[in-house]
């Protein structure tokens, strides 16, 4: 399925969508040495788990759960990079 095909079926932004405001929803709010770009990379890696995880026919945890382990691991833990992020990820995206 292309990106645009997934985006028509399911309603659901592609993974470089959303990680294309999720970037710009935290940058500067942690310390971390990732530049712009390798935070997008990484955030479409992320991005894409969330999607497959609504998209699947029965929900699994794990990999929702890796991507908060993930956002940790990369140091986005200062509170505006947490409420952020909700706000990005419990929003449409287009």
């Amino acid at each position: 399925m292309t990106a645009e095909t997934q985006v028509v079926l399911t309603g659901l932004p592609t993974a470089d969508q959303l990680a294309g405001a999720w970037t710009r929803a935290i940058a500067r709010t942690s310390h971390t040495s990732m530049s712009r770009r390798a935070m997008h990379a990484h955030l479409v890696v992320l991005a894409g788990t969330l999607l497959d995880a609504v998209a699947a026919e029965k929900f699994d945890p794990t990999g929702p759960a890796g991507v908060g382990a993930a956002l940790v691991a990369a140091h986005f833990t200062e509170v505006a990079a947490l409420q952020r992020t909700v706000t990005v990820l419990g929003s449409p995206t287009r």
